[in-house]
């Protein structure tokens, strides 16, 4: 777990908890904290195992989660050049592909009213959503429009900017759903550090919130959990996390406060022996958990000639 693991589970946490949805996403090996032309990476972890496989361009292209040797899941990427054209999550239970879970993304790029349409289909063929994303001449997405069955969700996104702040406010068929401002401090300086706050709605009414703070060089350093206070009508602390880098950019401490509580996890990692300084175990006390890494990379053209 690395600054981009920590950044993708608090993203996750904002997206997910509330079903917002968001334009198609392209993962690399940046996002799982891998560094070097990795062709191949596998996971092991308390409850099973995960995979990843990339292509030379770092795009991921394969991932598998391992609950037994029979119950796991696989997601396939297929792209034309770095544009997705489609994404298949395949369920296998007790070995046989589970036709009623798994689905299928297609996706097609229209230039001409600059937007993406994403459909989705169970693997019964049964169609299921459809998506539309609009962007704007500065390539900002602007709209979402849902549609199913069920009738048709159209989400606005607008975007303003004051001074050192940025933000941006998700409305769902006029009802506010979310809003990130993004926030600058001590501009262009070794002190510089960026403030993203996410505000959560649930029926145009605050819920929670969490506040992410980066240093110069994009490593969170803490994050902040807020529940809203519906009779003082005003966010309230629950958790703060606090993080701490070694040389390597790999985090060494995590400082958790929880009401008066106060706990903290140290992490230790085992560098692989490639130029690249990939970490292959990591160590986490006073849990004394562990999760390890195989990976492989892409041979360079100078090692092929060689051969």
């Amino acid at each position: 777990m690395l600054k981009r693991l920590i950044n993708t589970f608090l993203v996750s946490l904002i997206f997910f908890s509330t079903g917002i949805a968001q334009e198609p996403q392209l993962f690399s090996r940046k996002d799982f904290d891998l560094r070097g032309p990795v062709k191949n990476c596998l996971v092991i972890t308390s409850y099973g195992q995960e995979e990843f496989e990339f292509n030379p361009q770092g795009l991921l292209t394969k991932s598998i989660t391992r609950f037994s040797e029979k119950d796991y899941s696989i997601t396939y990427y297929k792209y034309q050049d770095s544009l997705l054209l489609e994404q298949r999550n395949e369920n296998y239970m007790q070995g046989q592909l589970d036709e009623t879970t798994s689905i299928a993304h297609f996706y097609t790029r229209d230039t001409t009213s600059n937007r993406i349409t994403e459909r989705i289909y169970s693997y019964q063929k049964e169609f299921l959503d459809q998506y539309e994303y609009i962007y704007n001449e500065e390539n900002r997405l602007i709209r979402i429009i849902r549609s199913n069955e069920e009738g048709v969700d159209e989400t606005e996104i607008t975007y303003i900017a004051e001074n050192d702040e940025n933000t941006v406010t998700y409305t769902i068929n006029g009802v506010i759903q979310k809003s990130i401002k993004t926030t600058v401090k001590n501009k262009e300086t070794p002190e510089e550090q960026e403030l993203v706050l996410t505000r959560e709605y649930l029926g145009g009414v605050p819920n929670r919130a969490i506040e992410v703070v980066r240093d110069n060089e994009g490593f969170i350093r803490s994050s902040k959990e807020f529940f809203f206070d519906a009779e003082k009508e005003e966010f309230k602390l629950r958790q703060r996390k606090d993080f701490e880098y070694d040389a390597e950019g790999n985090p060494s401490k995590e400082t958790i406060l929880l009401g008066r509580a106060k706990s903290s996890k140290a992490y230790i990692h085992q560098l692989d022996g490639s130029e690249f300084r990939n970490w292959i175990k990591q160590i986490v006390t006073p849990d004394n958990t562990y999760k390890t890494r195989r990976i492989t990379y892409f041979e360079s053209e100078e090692k092929t000639k060689e051969r």
